[in-house]
């Protein structure tokens, strides 16, 4: 998952209003621990998305096509 609880954002169940409550007052009340998990996060974003992994990303998987193009032409 992208979200880590408490190590790169927050998670509350699904239609759960306590919780979502519970959540933002602990943001409030601990601006320390929340500038931490606003940096971890970032950092992840950064390394899983940025510019070259996904380029490298793409390119390999359309060598892996057109392998598999050349490989059933061939048997053809």
């Amino acid at each position: 998952e992208l979200i880590a609880d408490q190590k790169t954002g927050y998670l509350v169940k699904e239609k759960d209003a306590a919780g979502i409550l519970d959540r933002l007052n602990f943001v409030l009340k601990n601006h320390k621990k929340t500038l931490q998990v606003c940096l971890n996060a970032r950092f992840v974003i950064e390394k899983r998305f940025n510019v070259k992994n996904t380029a490298a990303q793409v390119e390999r998987l359309y060598d892996c096509l057109l392998r598999a193009v050349e490989m059933e032409s061939a048997v053809r």
